[in-house]
């Protein structure tokens, strides 16, 4: 074996252990994070009925920092808090999710028709990187729906047309004006 081969063999395992040990230390990173758990109940994972259902992103593909407060889910967010008492809709997405992009106008269109029946919060997890902690979310668009004291009554991974979330709202017990 040629003088050249032998250094590009040992060029080429030395880049070998070296990309070895940065994949061991980032994978001991990963696991050491806090990463909240799924939460039970009402969560609704990937809906078999609207447009654009499947192409919900991970939130652990955005990089974000867990940022969980420890709270646990009962304890409404601050935007929870703020909603003046009427039942909630908080949508967690990214302007970079083309599902959430989607939402966006059917989301400010309902906030504007149905002001006097609830509120309308969107958060973008890409500039408020603790939501998906705060929230427990693991895939974005999220759809969360609260009451008008702040509990959590259902949850919904993917997109959510207009009819399915006026829907969603009829289905738990939130009176809307004729459509």
């Amino acid at each position: 074996m040629s003088r050249h081969a032998r250094v590009a063999i040992l060029g080429l395992l030395a880049l070998a252990i070296v990309g070895v040990a940065i994949l061991k230390i980032r994978s001991e990173e990963a696991s050491t994070s806090s990463v909240p758990p799924p939460i039970s109940g009402k969560q609704q994972s990937e809906s078999e009925d609207g447009p654009g259902t499947g192409a919900s992103l991970p939130v652990d593909s955005l990089d974000l920092s867990s940022g969980r407060s420890g709270a646990p889910h009962d304890v409404a967010p601050p935007e929870v808090a703020a909603s003046r008492g009427r039942p909630l809709l908080v949508d967690l997405g990214s302007d970079k999710c083309i599902p959430c992009r989607m939402m966006a106008p059917i989301l400010e269109s309902l906030a504007e028709e149905f002001a006097d029946c609830f509120d309308v919060v969107v958060i973008d997890v890409r500039q408020d990187r603790t939501a998906a902690g705060r929230y427990g979310i693991r895939v974005i668009p999220t759809q969360i729906f609260y009451d008008a004291e702040g509990r959590e009554l259902f949850r919904h991974q993917g997109f959510l047309s207009r009819e399915q979330i006026l829907a969603q709202w009829e289905s738990l017990g939130i009176e809307l004006p004729p459509r």
